[in-house]
């Protein structure tokens, strides 16, 4: 991550606010967290415009159903070359471990460092919290999903 570890929430309805927004604050912050309502608005088209800026981008759409679903959804936001995302870890060890191996796979396809999650070592590393629920956290780094 850039020197400032500012991520700003861009939870605005549509990918028009959204980059009106950005293009106010981005002299300000190190990166952009796109969240569900954004995202179904917009797709992957907005994360690219967002992208445009030269910051970062936090995909924030806690992926959580069964293994090879989240597993092909993390590929496709691997794809957009987001430098963090969000799985739920409730989807247990099985969809954690698929996720993180695919975005792995795919990254490494692409030539591309893969996503990181926020609560994993590096997020600690730029003073995020760890997960609360110990169990899910367990989970997370058994299935090497939260490596530093």
């Amino acid at each position: 991550m850039e020197s400032n570890p500012i991520l700003a929430a861009l939870d605005v309805p549509s990918a028009e606010k959204a980059m009106a927004l950005a293009e106010d604050i981005y002299p300000h912050v190190g990166g952009f967290k796109i969240g569900l309502e954004l995202f179904t608005n917009g797709g992957s088209n907005t994360v690219k415009t967002i992208q445009a800026l030269g910051k970062e981008i936090f995909l924030d759409l806690k992926f959580h159903d069964i293994p090879n679903t989240v597993a092909k959804a993390v590929a496709n936001a691997t794809k957009l070359n987001v430098q963090w995302m969000t799985i739920h870890c409730a989807g247990g060890p099985e969809m954690i471990k698929a996720a993180e191996q695919s975005a792995q796979e795919t990254a490494s396809s692409l030539g591309i460092a893969p996503p990181r999650y926020p609560g994993g070592d590096r997020a600690n590393q730029h003073g995020s919290k760890p997960v609360k629920c110990d169990r899910s956290a367990a989970w997370s780094r058994r299935s090497g999903c939260c490596i530093g």
